[in-house]
């Protein structure tokens, strides 16, 4: 890990190779599928929040073939991979918090940051997806 400077406060770049890059990725999906979560809703009939896009590009005339990527994306991809990650971040956490056990000083404090930045993903994607996975499990 590299350590800042003495005399120097650690910046964002400091703090994300803190992190490692295999946490970075992590995060940063879950960041992807945080942001796709409010396109994913559910209508009484099953339809999403892409129909409406899908019905303006048909009355535009513009091209298309069958499902648009976004309507892939956000009802065959993201809500199982929301899924997923509700289970690896918090494998994630618990991994940390293992490793955090016999660390003492500056290694103990980066592994409370790195938990304290996967819950806050956790929370974030758990509250993104809970509307979704209720209105469908509600139709």
């Amino acid at each position: 890990m590299s350590e800042p400077r003495p005399g120097r406060a650690p910046n964002l770049r400091d703090r994300a190779v803190e992190l490692g890059a295999l946490r970075l990725t992590l995060l940063a999906a879950v960041a992807v599928l945080v942001a796709s979560a409010p396109f994913s809703s559910i209508g009484p009939d099953g339809s999403g929040a892409f129909d409406a896009s899908m019905a303006a590009r048909d009355a535009l005339g513009l091209p298309g073939i069958g499902l648009s990527m976004g309507v892939v994306w956000t009802t065959l991809v993201a809500p199982p991979l929301a899924v997923m990650m509700a289970f690896v971040v918090p494998l994630d956490m618990l991994m940390s918090r293992i490793y955090m056990a016999d660390k003492h000083g500056a290694e103990r404090a980066r592994y409370r940051r790195i938990l304290v930045a996967e819950a806050l993903a956790f929370v974030l994607l758990a509250a993104a997806w809970t509307p979704f996975f209720v209105a469908l499990l509600s139709v």
